[in-house]
């Protein structure tokens, strides 16, 4: 299993608290999209997609050498 490494920022306005502002950043999370972290000094909250693509390798050794530039591997299965 696959995954985009990118990530993207998003505002998110300025509130009472850390956790007003954290809960403010999961309500505005774009669709598609995991949040990974917020930055209250920047008033952003920085999130990666939840798209994954399923590959399959001949060799357990290939697993790390089968994602393209701009994925990481999550988990591998034998073919």
């Amino acid at each position: 299993m696959l995954r985009p490494t990118a990530t993207i920022e998003f505002e998110v306005p300025e509130s009472d608290g850390l956790d007003l502002f954290n809960a403010d950043a999961a309500r505005l999370l774009p669709e598609g999209y995991e949040l990974i972290d917020t930055d209250r000094k920047r008033l952003v909250g920085i999130a990666r997609s939840t798209e994954t693509k399923a590959v399959t390798v001949d060799r357990i050794e290939d697993a790390f050498t089968c994602a393209p530039e701009g994925w990481q591997a999550l988990s591998v299965r034998p073919a």
